[in-house]
């Protein structure tokens, strides 16, 4: 039934304020929507890059990743350092 029907056959103090709450929890769920979809646009516009390395490759690209921070950051643990 519509809110427009129910009001006319028989308006209420707590039929309005039913009403009135089922306003604000549409509004809510449509901000949270619009907020979830945004997260989502964001996470589908991000590129993801996979690509196969050899492991001489991949301890070189770690060396120029950790060669790109900032001194006093220094590089996470592990980077750069010869494991056996």
């Amino acid at each position: 039934m519509d809110q427009l029907q129910l009001a006319g056959e028989s308006p209420s103090e707590p039929l309005t304020v039913f009403v009135d709450r089922l306003r604000l929890l549409k509004v809510a769920s449509e901000v949270r929507e619009e907020r979830m979809s945004a997260d989502r646009r964001e996470l589908d516009d991000a590129t993801l890059v996979v690509s196969e390395a050899t492991q001489e490759e991949f301890e070189a690209s770690q060396r120029s990743w950790a060669d790109s921070l900032a001194a006093e950051l220094g590089p996470p643990h592990g980077v750069g350092s010869k494991t056996v």
